[in-house]
């Protein structure tokens, strides 16, 4: 298993600063910020129902404490032989904000949508901010790719 280089990740993303790129991986940047709304889960029904989009003032998006989905200004292609993983920026940690998400699967493509958690009363963020990098990890060739549900999520 090894990690692919930040300016190799970058081939596989619709960069527009190419001071998005890291040592190890890439930085996305926020577009969007949506509420959840109320859903039910179980075995047939796990798709999220309609987002709500968070209003922006001025350019910020203020978050209460609570859970978002966000979802970023660039693009993803994981490519067939590599696993994707989004991590928060340290910056947004020490903001009080994290990010959740799971594995990014081989053949995904999309803009992918995640979970920003907001630990605080209040903070505000600017829509195209850094605020988590992907790393690939080289995986074993899949016999299959990713075709689920949010391929070429936008």
């Amino acid at each position: 298993m090894s990690i692919l280089s930040g300016h190799r990740v970058a081939k596989f993303i619709n960069l527009e600063d190419t001071e998005q790129i890291q040592p190890n991986g890439v930085d996305l940047r926020l577009d969007k910020v949506y509420l959840y709304p109320e859903s039910a889960l179980d075995l047939e029904n796990y798709k999220i129902e309609k987002l709500k989009d968070l209003d922006m003032i001025d350019g910020y998006y203020f978050l209460k404490k609570g859970a978002y989905l966000i979802d970023f200004l660039e693009i993803i292609k994981i490519p067939p032989f590599a696993v994707g993983l989004v991590l928060p920026r340290s910056t947004l940690l020490r903001h009080g904000l994290d990010i959740r998400t799971a594995l990014w699967d081989s053949g995904y493509e999309g803009k992918g949508k995640v979970m920003l958690t907001n630990y605080r009363e209040g903070v505000k963020i600017k829509r195209g901010m850094r605020v988590a990098q992907l790393i690939l990890i080289k995986a074993e060739k899949p016999k299959i790719l990713y075709k689920g549900q949010y391929q070429g999520e936008t």
